[in-house]
């Protein structure tokens, strides 16, 4: 009985991302001032709204346009940024895009995961990731380029 409780557990574990974006934020105190940190947060969220963009620009409904080009101006944004935070930090280009990498995967499969198990991508960790970075990563960047601007 053990064995069949495990078998089914590990299927819906198996994709889990590695920690949300809030434990993040719970355990790097130093993320708004810490170059890295920034940059590695605003990859995440990258990542997140353009593979949202991706399944809402199937959705034949009439508002999943604009939704979807929402997602797509999310993601181009923090991808800027930070590509830019990655570059003042020191970081390679290659090093850059391998972490993107890595990221779309992981997500990738968070959302796969999510819609086989629950019909609905934004469960979890990938829902709580999307809502972190449109409402509380995006008015921080904003003012952290005015503050870089300045």
């Amino acid at each position: 009985m053990k064995k069949l409780l495990l078998l089914l557990i590990i299927p819906f574990n198996l994709y889990a991302l590695p920690n949300s974006l809030n434990e993040y934020i719970s355990s790097n105190p130093t993320w708004k001032t810490d170059i890295s940190s920034k940059s590695f947060m605003a990859t995440r969220c990258s990542i997140v709204n353009i593979i949202s963009s991706e399944r809402v620009s199937e959705d034949p409904r009439p508002e999943s346009k604009s939704l979807s080009e929402g997602f797509k101006t999310f993601s181009a944004i923090f991808a800027l940024y930070s590509d830019t935070l990655f570059t003042m930090g020191g970081g390679s280009k290659d090093n850059f895009k391998d972490r993107a990498r890595h990221w779309a995967k992981l997500y990738g499969e968070e959302a796969v995961s999510n819609i086989n198990n629950y019909n609905e991508m934004t469960k979890g960790d990938f829902g709580q990731d999307l809502l972190f970075c449109n409402q509380i990563m995006y008015k921080f960047v904003e003012k952290d380029i005015k503050n870089i601007a300045n």
